[in-house]
């Protein structure tokens, strides 16, 4: 445990793109994904896909860890985001949100 204490981490940029992996998601009027910012800064309207399939989505509300709306999360807040085009099936724990021009590459 020492070992991973010590070892130094790569900032997070603000500025590179968007990276969110999904915690958790649930199904309201739309679905609602649970995550926390890794990379990036995301943005309502934000024009986004899951990786790895790449299904396109978009941001339709942000919300923190207080249940209060926000405009904008950066690089370690976690959020509650509400997206459109998204089905439940569409989305599982691990897969991570990006921008649809910079989608994560996947093996």
């Amino acid at each position: 445990m020492e070992i991973l204490d010590d070892m130094p981490l790569d900032p997070r940029d603000p500025n590179g793109p968007v990276r969110v992996p999904v915690m958790d998601k649930m199904k309201d009027q739309k679905m609602v994904v649970f995550g926390k910012v890794e990379q990036g800064t995301l943005r309502l309207g934000d024009k986004l896909c899951i990786a790895p399939d790449n299904k396109p989505c978009q941001v339709l509300s942000l919300e923190n860890f207080k249940d209060e709306l926000i405009k904008f999360a950066r690089p370690g807040d976690n959020v509650k985001i509400k997206v459109s085009n998204l089905q439940e099936e569409d989305i599982s724990k691990g897969d991570c949100l990006c921008p649809r021009e910079t989608p994560m590459h996947s093996s």
